[in-house]
């Protein structure tokens, strides 16, 4: 989010004109009009407002949409990079990555190990592999904190990747509903569902201890607030680090909390 942002103009001076709200880095505009679908349905599960049909974990966020997915779903590591790097600039407290798989390249690897990168929450894929012995970008570098999905019944989805080690948390990530593209509600499956979930569950932990201790260095609070959902977590041993989120919980302990 960049609120000095003027109308045809780089107001803040980080080398993108009107970036405000987001930029295009496929076609080199302001602005980020998702034309493959995938984003919106992800956006939809972090920041909708509620309705008859879904409502997103944390809907009160400020969002900051950066478009590197061609219409195709495709990405080059460079246009990813450079989102990243901008995002950055931000001071976020979260980036969001729905996206995961091929190289690990020098821009990436400079991109995420910058001094100062915020918490990124990726999905784990969905190629049914152990993340383990077959890790991918973006959950191989430090720091990114990467998410598989669970079915209907809690049990770990055939197409999510998994990993006692490389796999933090698990989500829902089967026929979820949430905005689509053209407007309306739709469903979709995939760990890009179930990562989103937890990067507003994040956020709503978050929200919560910034509330009860105003004076407390956000570092602090942000690193209690992932380790406050880990802790309240239901275990599944090999499949997550720490296992399948549990927001009413992790909620009922972020309100009992002692800093």
């Amino acid at each position: 989010y960049s609120p000095d942002e003027v109308d045809q103009l780089d107001s803040d001076q980080n080398g993108f004109v009107d970036d405000e709200w987001g930029y295009d880095f496929v076609d080199e505009r302001a602005g980020a009009e998702d034309e493959f679908g995938h984003g919106t349905h992800v956006a939809g599960l972090l920041m909708a407002a509620r309705n008859d049909e879904t409502f997103a974990v944390a809907p009160n966020l400020r969002l900051t949409v950066y478009r590197a997915l061609d219409r195709f779903g495709k990405s080059t590591s460079i246009d990813l990079a450079r989102a990243l790097t901008l995002a950055q600039t931000q001071e976020v407290d979260l980036i969001h990555c729905s996206w995961g798989g091929g190289a690990d390249t020098h821009a990436l690897r400079t991109a995420f190990s910058a001094k100062g990168f915020p918490l990124a929450i990726s999905s784990a894929g969905n190629d049914g592999l152990n993340s383990d012995q077959f890790p991918e970008v973006p959950k191989i570098y430090q720091g990114v904190v990467s998410v598989g999905a669970v079915d209907k019944k809690n049990r770990l989805a055939k197409f999510s990747n998994y990993g006692g080690q490389s796999v933090d948390f698990l989500a829902p990530g089967e026929d979820i509903v949430s905005t689509v593209r053209g407007g309306g509600f739709g469903e979709m499956s995939g760990t890009s569902m179930a990562a989103p979930l937890v990067s507003g569950s994040y956020a709503w932990i978050l929200g919560i201890l910034r509330a009860r201790f105003p004076d407390q260095e956000t570092k602090s609070l942000q690193e209690k607030s992932l380790a406050i959902l880990c802790e309240t977590a239901t275990p599944m041993v090999g499949k997550a680090r720490c296992g399948i989120i549990q927001l009413e919980k992790a909620t009922e302990k972020a309100l009992q909390e002692r800093l």
